[in-house]
């Protein structure tokens, strides 16, 4: 039963349909090149040396079948007929059509033996190596069989046939085939190389809605503070660094900066979880220890068993003087006094979240004075590398920071981070996030 390619199972398209059976097309166009060739040319294979003659009834008879089937087997192609074994049955009925044209002739048919050659090709670029050397051994099958039938001197027929024609068709067959799964391998590599950049371009461009969609397009303004962030994805799949900035009341805000571990979609999906549990929980409690347990609590279950999120969380008090802070598996924070000339690295804090559903969290307190200045960082600043393999480091963001301290927020963040890109020579492996926050004098 004929099988439309418009309702092929498969559901290729028109296009994939052509890129798979082009080479088909190009058989028939070759055949009928053959054909056109015998037929302006019909000694070219029907005479004998010794007395030149014309084409027999049988020729032409055998050369209309060839122009029918071969219009067939275009037509099948063109209008994207699907039929059982139909590349098995083309390769059989090119071997038939040779075999009759070699039978049929009246001058050497040793000669001719080289159409075998061409029906082993195609066969080579169809069914490979076994398909090639199964479509030799037919062949040899049926030269031998005619050529010792219209032989006066068989056994002198079978020697000659075994020592030069058939050997040098295996040898095409063979090499043929290996040139076809070669080809093949090679394009089958191309499509796999083009999928896995169509994959990783669509997860790209997906990382890059996602970021925009949870990072804070315009942090809340709040009055005698300056505050600015600057991100970098890595250059892989990334996106797994969050900031934000909630507002409590007119005296108090809440800073969050927060790293996901991983650098996939997978790990980037985790940060919606933080940053609406961030805005539900910090409202309720005005402590920073507070907060960040209270997040373990609630994002544990969706993180286990191979995940965890980084987070420092800094709650910021205008009318006190004083910020708390309480970190969990995050760098510590940076912090320079207006009465210190030189900055400090905070101590470390606990541990990530989703790590330990029961985990104790503590809260550091500082002096929150004009002119003073918190730098928030995630561990790609801090891990970024040279192309010795060196570190950037605390001690080397906290000199930048030092030598820069009088500038802007945005102007500092703006240095910190050219900084490290002018440092990291090396492509980026994961994400980088600085975010300063200055109290204006």
């Amino acid at each position: 039963m004929l099988k439309l390619g418009g309702a092929r199972e498969s559901g290729a398209t028109l296009s994939e349909y052509h890129e798979q059976n082009e080479s088909e097309i190009v058989v028939s166009i070759f055949r009928a090149l053959m054909i056109i060739l015998v037929v302006v040319t019909p000694r070219f294979a029907l005479y004998s040396h010794a007395v030149p003659q014309a084409m027999s009834t049988d020729a032409y008879v055998l050369i209309i079948l060839a122009a029918v089937y071969n219009l067939l087997t275009a037509l099948t192609y063109l209008r994207q007929i699907d039929l059982p074994f139909r590349r098995q049955t083309m390769i059989m009925m090119d071997l038939c059509f040779v075999t009759v044209w070699i039978s049929i002739s009246m001058g050497e048919k040793r000669d001719l033996f080289p159409l075998y050659d061409l029906v082993t090709i195609v066969s080579a670029i169809w069914f490979k190596v076994m398909g090639s050397v199964l479509t030799a051994s037919f062949a040899s099958f049926l030269y031998v069989l005619v050529y010792v039938t219209s032989s006066p001197d068989p056994l002198s027929a079978v020697q000659a046939s075994l020592t030069l024609h058939i050997p040098f068709l295996y040898l095409v067959a063979l090499l043929s085939g290996y040139v076809a799964e070669a080809q093949e391998w090679e394009r089958n590599r191309r499509i796999e190389t083009q999928l896995l950049l169509s994959d990783y371009e669509r997860e790209m461009s997906m990382s890059r809605d996602i970021q925009k969609l949870l990072l804070p397009g315009h942090l809340p303004e709040v009055e005698g503070v300056e505050v600015s962030a600057m991100t970098r994805l890595a250059r892989i799949v990334g996106g797994g660094d969050y900031y934000d900035l909630i507002r409590l009341n007119d005296a108090k805000f809440g800073v969050c900066v927060a790293d996901v571990a991983g650098k996939s979609i997978r790990a980037q999906i985790r940060l919606p979880l933080l940053k609406y549990a961030l805005r539900a929980v910090s409202p309720i409690y005005h402590n920073a220890a507070a907060v960040v347990t209270h997040l373990n609590a609630m994002v544990y279950e969706d993180l286990q068993p191979d995940m965890f999120i980084a987070i420092c969380y800094a709650l910021f008090d205008l009318r006190s003087d004083t910020v708390e802070l309480c970190i969990a598996g995050h760098p510590p924070p940076l912090h320079c006094a207006q009465t210190n000339p030189r900055c400090y690295l905070l101590p470390a804090g606990g541990i990530p979240l989703g790590v330990d559903d029961k985990a104790e969290y503590e809260t550091v307190t500082l002096p929150w004075e004009p002119g003073d200045v918190l730098v928030f960082y995630t561990d790609g600043v801090n891990h970024a590398r040279n192309g010795e393999g060196e570190e950037f480091g605390e001690e080397r963001l906290g000199d930048v920071l030092q030598r820069s301290r009088w500038l802007s927020a945005s102007s500092l963040a703006e240095t910190l981070l050219r900084r490290v890109d002018e440092f990291e020579s090396a492509e980026r492996s994961d994400d980088l996030t600085i975010l300063v926050v200055k109290r204006n004098n």
